[in-house]
């Protein structure tokens, strides 16, 4: 009977055994902001970390009502402000994740995300369903972080009298950013550009309550270029290809037969990085000075070894008037030298 009863006991322990582990492993509540529907257009909620020491990886899941909800884009938030921060939305209608790691851990304590979506449905409630996935979500050691996750919900903020305020100038970035992208190539009429202007006025408001952001479209598109300038040396990296971005840079001024880079070859360089993938965006909303620049500090900061090529038909091509000059004085010299000579030789002969 005894030991009937100690096999008993030796099961239940075996059994509670996965419960006892996740329970030691570190737990951190994931949070959001209500997303407020009061009415359609552009809108942005923010997910937060509370509770847990530290993360160094993780991947949400995001399943949504595709006929009420349209996310766009997102952003980093305090925690995720260094390190790899990607998503993968408008792959999957209905669903994305957000993927990030850093090569050391942080504190799980405050913003991990800032999600820009459009609300399709006025007044209509919804629930966006918020997962994680274990393997991927982990701190410096390696080991579980386990994500208690809350789903988020709508409010109508209109009705209730509720602010958001606390909302901040990162959610006014990703506004900014999310209706800019939405801009097609080309040249703009003054009627999309008030457009865009009143997208992203409104969807400020709607996160941070505050009105008019942008005087006009030209303040917009500045606003647009600075933040660009700011992500452009990260993107530069991230290309597609074997070379760094220092060492690409250095091949197109070797091309050109130049030194360094300014405003006039700023343009050449900014064409063989979005024909890598960079987006033109880059090229069409940072002035050439401010890129020109961005570009130089690139250069410096990868120590890329200017490559040892012959002068490209640029650099002759440039160096043409000068040749053409040289010819011309050196011509007029030889015949000056001749006519002195048939002079004097007449001379000579007269006497």
């Amino acid at each position: 009977m005894k030991r009937l009863c100690r096999l008993i006991i030796a099961a239940a322990v075996l059994m509670c055994l996965p419960i006892m582990d996740s329970r030691a492993a570190d737990s951190v509540s994931i949070v959001s902001d209500s997303i407020d529907n009061s009415s359609a257009g552009d809108c942005v909620f923010r997910v937060y970390a509370h509770g847990g020491s530290g993360i160094m990886g993780f991947r949400l899941h995001f399943d949504y009502p595709a006929d009420k909800l349209r996310p766009s884009a997102a952003g980093k938030g305090s925690i995720t402000a260094n390190g790899t921060f990607t998503d993968n939305i408008g792959v999957e209608e209905g669903s994305f994740d957000i993927l990030w790691n850093n090569t050391e851990e942080v504190p799980a304590e405050g913003e991990l995300a800032v999600i820009t979506a459009e609300i399709l449905r006025a007044g209509e409630p919804f629930t966006v369903d918020v997962s994680f996935s274990q393997e991927d979500t982990f701190n410096e050691k390696y080991e579980d972080v386990v994500f208690v996750c809350e789903p988020v919900n709508t409010a109508d903020k209109a009705e209730t009298g509720s602010s958001v305020t606390d909302a901040g100038s990162s959610a006014a970035a990703l506004m900014t950013e999310s209706v800019m992208k939405s801009a097609p190539e080309g040249e703009l009429t003054d009627a999309r550009k008030q457009e865009l202007l009143d997208r992203a006025n409104d969807g400020i408001e709607r996160a941070t309550g505050e009105k008019d952001h942008f005087a006009d479209f030209d303040e917009l598109c500045g606003e647009y270029g600075a933040l660009l300038l700011g992500k452009l040396p990260e993107e530069a990296e991230k290309l597609p290809t074997d070379l760094s971005a220092g060492e690409i840079i250095a091949e197109v001024l070797t091309e050109r037969g130049e030194a360094e880079v300014t405003a006039d070859n700023a343009g050449a360089v900014t064409e063989r990085l979005e024909a890598e993938g960079l987006d033109s965006d880059y090229g069409r909303y940072i002035n050439k000075d401010d890129i020109a620049k961005a570009y130089e500090e690139i250069l410096e900061e990868s120590g890329a070894e200017m490559p040892k090529t012959a002068p490209s038909e640029h650099g002759k091509a440039d160096n043409l008037p000068y040749i053409a000059a040289a010819a011309c004085i050196a011509a007029a010299v030889a015949g000056s030298g001749i006519l002195l000579y048939y002079v004097r030789r007449r001379k000579n002969a007269q006497k």
